[in-house]
């Protein structure tokens, strides 16, 4: 009795009439079918992706978030953190600063005092 061949490549397995995807450069050819199968998988295993947090949902902000979310300049708020008006924790190349310190009542009435002084 004579033993089938193993399959080498996906071509020995396909069924007639299957629609093909174009060749890889190994020249195999797999059954589209089989690739949107695979692909309908990898995609189940991945987990699921979680909306961006604006601003003003999150405990921290960057320096330019900071600046977006409280009107206030940029060079405004690095002058607040070198007076030590305001807190402020050196990341790398940034700065963060927690929202609840930014929006504080005691760090808005001096950001006012200040910009009042300025004006006069």
């Amino acid at each position: 009795m004579a033993q089938k061949p193993y399959p080498t490549s996906p071509i020995a397995e396909r069924q007639p009439g299957d629609k093909l995807a174009k060749p890889d450069k190994g020249g195999a050819v797999a059954p589209v079918a089989l690739i949107e199968r695979l692909a309908t998988a990898i995609e189940a295993l991945e987990p699921p992706r979680a909306a961006p947090l604006s601003a003003a949902d999150k405990l921290t902000l960057s320096l330019v978030e900071a600046s977006a979310l409280s009107g206030l300049s940029r060079g405004y708020l690095l002058g607040a953190f070198h007076a030590g008006n305001l807190k402020a924790a050196k990341r790398g190349r940034g700065w963060n600063i927690k929202r609840a310190d930014l929006m504080g009542q005691a760090f808005i009435d001096r950001a006012r005092i200040c910009s009042t002084d300025a004006r006069s």
